[in-house]
């Protein structure tokens, strides 16, 4: 799973520094926002039932909740739609979204597409197919990637960028579907009484996901998408470009890395949790170990960021460094809390984490907000965000460890 997530990554660091130097920093400040909108309505598409997928012991159920979250998430996409189509000059002023307001007609399109990834993603984990999920990966980066530097020698503008990061998500979703070849779809077996659970029981039995999963999912969404739109409100395209490009990169050690240990210790520890195993020790010897292996690149991004980024991406891009700096450590702090943050359904302890994001989001915004109205500063907005960062992560990290040691006390676990 790392391997192939790794080589993912290489190809989209081969390509990136490519792609900075076609296109400046207002076309990828365009790409920011719409991208920060797919991803703060995304959670909504399916109501996160897709995370429940790994959960069910028969495969009848598992189907079934694959064809719920299927369903919701074309009911969704349609009434985003119809929105859109009535209201949308409305939504465009009151949200300051000019600069993408031509293509927020792709909006139904990629939550339903980007709902149906998380479906086949999800199955393929269920079946332990971690191969194929790598593979595909590889395969959607190189087509984002190489699209984009391809495009960029004839149109370098955001449009192009917008367009194509739409037909990649459904690319990678066409691709997952067919590495599973299309299980999740196939009629649950039938042949004896109660084979088949319908529908409606099983949107009850998981009615912890909609209700406390989904809003936790959106708020965390939120805290990553609301800064790249206020900042694109507060100082332009441009700045929202640099902060985009900075996030982008900060993010690879946790896709490289973070997020192959997670899929792999969800379904494993979600097992241990039912044989009655302890899982404290597993959550902390995984973020150790995320610990030990992933704080270098950051440690590099805090002492050389702005030189790195100019000489790399272009040397337009030394503010989108410095920011990097900024923001570097609660970055770091996000990739080791991907274990903690698995285990938070396994633990049934989704309530005090959606309690504990509307905070962290609160304090966000308010660190931005603080940044623009007290120094009218981009960087001090990106300052105080960088640590409000680092303040959520900590603090969650603690949390989730001392709830998992309670669940595992309060069951007798032993190990």
């Amino acid at each position: 799973m790392a391997s192939g997530t790794a080589a993912a990554q290489v190809i989209a660091l081969l390509l990136t520094p490519v792609v900075t130097r076609l296109y400046g920093p207002a076309a990828f400040g365009q790409l920011g926002v719409f991208n920060s909108l797919v991803a703060l309505l995304g959670p909504a598409a399916a109501l996160t039932y897709p995370i429940a997928i790994v959960l069910p012991e028969r495969q009848g159920d598992a189907r079934q909740l694959a064809r719920l979250s299927l369903l919701i998430a074309a009911l969704v996409s349609l009434a985003c739609g119809l929105l859109l189509l009535v209201f949308q000059p409305a939504i465009v002023r009151a949200f300051d979204l000019a600069q993408v307001a031509p293509y927020l007609f792709l909006l139904p399109f990629v939550l339903f597409t980007s709902a149906a990834q998380q479906v086949a993603q999800q199955w393929l984990i269920r079946e332990r197919r971690f191969g194929a999920i790598a593979r595909v990966n590889v395969a959607q980066s190189l087509f984002t990637h190489g699209s984009q530097a391809a495009a960029g020698l004839l149109q370098p503008v955001g449009a192009v960028l917008i367009w194509l990061a739409s037909i990649g998500r459904l690319l990678h979703a066409l691709l997952l579907g067919a590495a599973g070849r299309g299980g999740f779809l196939r009629a649950p077996l039938s042949g004896r009484p109660g084979a088949v659970t319908p529908m409606r029981v099983i949107a009850r039995r998981y009615w912890d996901f909609p209700v406390l999963r989904a809003p936790e999912v959106l708020i965390s969404a939120a805290s990553v998408s609301v800064p790249v739109i206020m900042l694109s409100a507060f100082y332009g395209a441009t700045v929202a470009g640099y902060f985009t490009l900075c996030q982008t990169i900060l993010a690879l050690p946790t896709r490289l890395i973070g997020n192959s240990v997670g899929a792999v210790f969800y379904p494993q520890i979600a097992s241990d949790a039912a044989a009655g195993k302890p899982i404290f020790g597993a959550i902390r010897r995984a973020s150790l170990g995320l610990v030990a292996v992933g704080i270098w690149p950051f440690l590099l991004v805090l002492a050389f960021g702005p030189f790195l980024f100019g000489l790399v991406m272009g040397s337009e891009w030394l503010t989108a460094g410095e920011y990097a700096r900024w923001v570097a450590l609660g970055a770091f702090l996000n990739l080791v809390n991907r274990p903690a943050a698995q285990a938070m359904p396994v633990i049934h302890a989704q309530g005090v984490h959606l309690l504990f994001s509307v905070a962290a989001l609160i304090v966000r915004i308010s660190a931005l907000l603080g940044g623009y109205l007290l120094f009218g500063s981009a960087l001090a907005s990106v300052a105080l965000y960088g640590a409000a960062d680092l303040l959520f992560y900590l603090v969650r990290l603690l949390l989730i460890l001392r709830l998992a040691r309670r669940f595992d006390r309060a069951r007798g676990a032993r190990g």
